[in-house]
């Protein structure tokens, strides 16, 4: 009875409970740490489990409708739709769990802007109107009631310090088993993958190597690489996912290509190893940004690259990983 006590006392003192999240600036780049207080006020005693800060980047898209019904001509109406695109929690590591009546506190609280969380734009086409937001919300978890919460809209805007951050070498190693169709075989593959730079761009190039380590019993029977850009589109309430290749080549077709390094050799296809070094030259047309507005309702946009196997008989390993667009 105590216990149940307690949890309603706390639910209702919870309405008491002023919290608001206070970042140093409203304005950041890409790559930054906002850090700032979450600062909490009660009028009465409060017990709480922990303060939680969250960074949501939303993409909204509002569109003007013409509405009819029986009893009007027509009539204008706004439909909207929001997506949220990537959300980063940060738990406030406060020993802190508990306040007074009529206390106060300071809860401070650093949390990372990711490499790839889109900037902040507003924008309108005809009677559409796209915007990326970047919300910073603060609660507190209190047992057994509703949760305080406050948010703050952020400015975020990518600059040649955050571009910077992904012109650098990446490296990616995946094994595989158990890749064969059709037996038991505890057949292996091993996919290395090193880039000098993920930072593309109209017309550059950059150096891309594989290594491969066949110790299955399947042959290779090509080597595909891929640069494509998703792009998600919100149209009706409904998500649409689409592809758009914008660099292709396999070892069959490369040959004696320039785009190829190194000796003229043939490239494993059965067992052994081997490393294949390659030039990948990006179209010299227009390739985006992270992050655009088209007329159907554009949500986001996301760049990737893939190496895949061609095997028989079995399933194709890949490698997949994002790159990001500057221009």
């Amino acid at each position: 009875m105590g216990c149940a006590a307690s949890s309603i006392s706390n639910s209702l003192n919870a309405r008491h409970v002023s919290l608001t999240v206070k970042p140093k600036s409203q304005d950041w780049f890409v790559g930054d740490t906002i850090s700032g207080v979450v600062h909490l006020n009660t009028k009465n005693e409060i017990h709480f489990d922990h303060i939680k800060v969250q960074l949501i980047g939303e993409h909204t898209v509002e569109a003007e409708i013409t509405v009819y019904d029986v009893d009007s001509i027509g009539g204008l109406a706004v439909e909207s739709d929001t997506k949220e695109a990537l959300k980063v929690v940060y738990v406030c590591p406060s020993e802190i769990k508990s306040l007074e009546a009529g206390g106060e506190a300071d809860i401070p609280f650093s949390i990372d802007i990711p490499m790839n969380f889109s900037a902040t734009t507003s924008k309108r086409i005809g009677k559409t109107a796209y915007q990326t937001s970047a919300v910073l919300r603060a609660y507190m978890d209190i047992p057994k009631a509703i949760d305080p919460t406050h948010e703050v809209t952020l400015n975020v805007a990518h600059d040649e310090k955050s571009w910077a951050a992904f012109d650098k070498p990446f490296n990616v190693e995946k094994e595989f088993n158990h890749i064969s169709l059709f037996d038991d075989k505890n057949d292996k593959m091993t996919m290395n993958c090193s880039v000098n730079t993920r930072l593309i761009s109209r017309g550059s190039q950059f150096t891309l190597e594989v290594g491969i380590n066949n110790q299955s019993s399947k042959p290779i029977l090509n080597l595909k690489i891929l640069v494509y850009k998703r792009i998600t589109i919100t149209c009706c309430g409904q998500t649409f996912d689409t592809d758009e290749t914008l660099y292709a080549v396999d070892m069959d077709t490369l040959g004696s290509d320039a785009d190829l390094q190194g000796e003229e050799k043939e490239w494993v296809k059965q067992c052994g190893e081997d490393t294949r070094k390659l030039i990948i030259k990006m179209p010299t047309g227009p390739i985006g940004n992270t992050s655009q507005a088209l007329d159907n309702g554009l949500v986001s946009v996301v760049y990737m690259a893939k190496l895949s196997l061609d095997l028989k008989l079995a399933v194709d390993p890949f490698i997949e990983f994002e790159v990001f667009a500057k221009g």
